[in-house]
């Protein structure tokens, strides 16, 4: 179970604007829950092909099958209302070939 409080979008900008890091994810139109401590979560890779998706505002789930030992990626535009990018430095081995250099948020 996740755990935090909740924030609307203009927090969540401000947050992001003032932080280097911080984990939320979008529950409803306008409404965000900031996740505190370490939650699974927040400790996610990322992948432009996660294997890990949310079937709904709460619940993650395998895309795909998953075998013992493989990593858990998923793909931080779905958790987020607030526009955001990632330079290709920040996540490194995550871009592949066909993958743009920086990854944004917004693309659904």
């Amino acid at each position: 179970m996740l755990g935090g409080r909740l924030v609307d979008d203009h927090e969540l900008r401000r947050i992001a604007q003032t932080v280097k890091h911080y984990n939320s994810l979008a529950i409803d139109e306008g409404v965000n829950l900031m996740l505190e401590g370490d939650e699974i979560l927040g400790r996610g890779n990322y992948s432009c092909d996660p294997n890990v998706w949310l079937r709904d505002a709460f619940t993650l789930e395998a895309r795909r099958e998953i075998g013992p030992g493989d990593e858990l990626t998923q793909d931080y535009a779905v958790f987020t209302a607030v526009d955001w990018e990632m330079v290709a430095e920040v996540i490194g081995k995550a871009l592949s070939s066909k993958t743009a250099t920086k990854v944004a948020s917004r693309r659904y």
